[in-house]
């Protein structure tokens, strides 16, 4: 069918494994790895629009991230994305 499967809460160590064995195959999608790191991209996006800056200056920006959950790694994962 078409459908979403949507993972929520799972730990650290399982989080990106399980959106990774399963992306290929079926419409995935993890809250705490993509969601929040879609929802802090989107702020730092704002934040450089109100600068008066493009998407380029994210470049220009440093990032300090505090924690290493999938919440976390997500964020980070979804700011090295942008910057490629």
């Amino acid at each position: 069918p078409k459908a979403l499967v949507q993972f929520e809460d799972f730990s650290s160590d399982k989080a990106q494994p399980i959106l990774d064995m399963y992306r290929q195959d079926y419409l995935c999608f993890n809250d705490d790895v993509q969601g929040t790191g879609a929802a802090v991209l989107a702020g730092i996006m704002g934040m450089l629009r109100v600068k008066g800056k493009g998407p380029e200056a994210l470049l220009e920006e440093k990032v300090i991230m505090c924690g290493a959950g999938s919440a976390g790694m997500g964020i980070l994962k979804q700011l090295l994305d942008a910057m490629e």
